[in-house]
């Protein structure tokens, strides 16, 4: 049995170390970008949107109470004639003007339990992904000495010649006693 092996590419360990440290990199863009685009959306949702909706509960309020003066107003006065108005526009503002801030307090509604759930799950999704995150930080550069260490190793290992036949010691011949000469003595 041969006490070397046949050793086909390092070249191949060399470019499996390469498509790691690009794939290691790719992860933690990914994983950074992600992040970034979760903060993103939280701020969003807890100060655009919540200022938003909040400030329009406010202006469509003063608008419903606005509407609701005006209905009031005018079931107060008299025709000329003596009698009341019908109010029915007013009545049709005043529904409008409900409506709208109905939505509007719905919308803060929303805005709020969204900005609390999407907290909840940015808080699972990094759980989730701290292992793969600690592996890219940690785990990499563990693997790369030893990826490292696998290439000088074998490298060296191929600096190393086989014995040929000709550097191998001559095998010793068996001598053979001399032919007998016939001679018996």
């Amino acid at each position: 049995m041969s006490e070397f092996v046949h050793v086909d590419s390092v070249e191949a360990l060399t470019d499996f170390r390469v498509r790691l440290c690009k794939a290691a990199e790719q992860i933690g863009l990914g994983l950074e970008e992600a992040d970034v685009e979760i903060q993103r959306t939280i701020n969003w949702l807890k100060q655009e949107q919540h200022t938003y909706w909040k400030a329009e509960v406010r202006t469509r309020s003063e608008r419903a109470a606005h509407a609701a003066l005006e209905l009031k107003r005018k079931q107060q006065e008299k025709t000329p004639s003596g009698e009341k108005y019908s109010c029915i526009d007013e009545k049709k503002a005043l529904a409008v003007a409900k409506g709208r801030l109905e939505e509007a307090e719905q919308k803060l509604a929303n805005v709020r339990r969204w900005a609390r759930r999407i907290e909840e799950e940015a808080f699972a999704y990094r759980g989730a992904v701290r292992g793969l995150s600690q592996l890219v930080a940690s785990g990499l550069p563990e693997s790369l000495a030893q990826l490292d260490a696998m290439i000088a190793s074998l490298e060296a290992y191929l600096l190393l010649r086989p014995p040929s036949e000709s550097d191998s010691p001559p095998a010793a011949k068996t001598q053979r006693p001399p032919p007998d000469s016939g001679d018996t003595g």
